[in-house]
């Protein structure tokens, strides 16, 4: 490979050069350097034309513009005169109405009966009545710490498995049953999952006590 000593075309650093090519400066600095101290002349400013002398060298080689508002001026007019697309307008006649239908429920704390439509996720039939069901739940939960403690001692109650042991609701939360001692039993995870999906046999529940559960 050929090999040429140059001279930098920014500072005179003597600089070696191996193969083809027109290289004219020792390092990219030199290079930036010799942009920013080019010569500039004045211009017009393409929205006002006013003269002007540039304070900075764009990528295009000049600066088009005199000042940032008339940058932002030029740029919205340009959007302004571009045409707009055919916005696409359905009539709301075209748009099938939604129909909420209302049904009749029984609140979980006081029994009363109360009204509420379809997409609504209401078991209480007021406020006063969820905060006093769940604040009693949660009374509850304050004192079996230490029973539980105990109660997962011995492992799953099925396969004796005492790595991991779920607290298992024998009635579902799900329906409102808490989670007392009288409705929890201790479960490894696969038997946990086989329970809540139904799939433990007559002789596994009649295991736990509960085969009452499967009548």
């Amino acid at each position: 490979m050929k090999r040429r000593d140059k001279v930098c075309v920014t500072c005179g650093t003597a600089f070696v050069m191996y193969g083809a090519g027109n290289k004219e400066y020792c390092n990219p600095s030199c290079r930036t350097s010799k942009f920013r101290r080019m010569p500039l002349s004045k211009v017009s400013c393409e929205r006002c034309k006013t003269v002007f002398m540039p304070t900075r060298i764009t990528r295009g080689g000049k600066q088009r513009f005199c000042s940032g508002r008339c940058c932002r001026e030029a740029y919205k007019a340009k959007r302004r005169s571009q045409p707009k697309l055919p916005r696409k307008v359905i009539p709301r006649s075209a748009i099938p109405p939604v129909i909420y239908s209302k049904s009749t429920r029984e609140c979980r704390k006081c029994s009363a009966r109360f009204e509420a439509f379809s997409y609504e996720n209401r078991v209480f039939c007021s406020r006063r009545c969820s905060k006093s069901y769940y604040n009693k739940v949660r009374s509850r939960h304050k004192t079996d710490g230490k029973t539980l403690g105990l109660f997962e001692a011995n492992g799953c109650a099925i396969c004796g498995y005492t790595r991991r042991v779920d607290r298992a609701h024998i009635l579902p939360a799900r329906d409102g049953w808490p989670a007392v001692p009288w409705n929890l039993i201790p479960l490894c995870p696969n038997h946990h999952t086989a329970y809540d999906d139904g799939k433990l046999t007559q002789s596994e529940l009649d295991a736990l006590g509960i085969g009452w559960l499967a009548a």
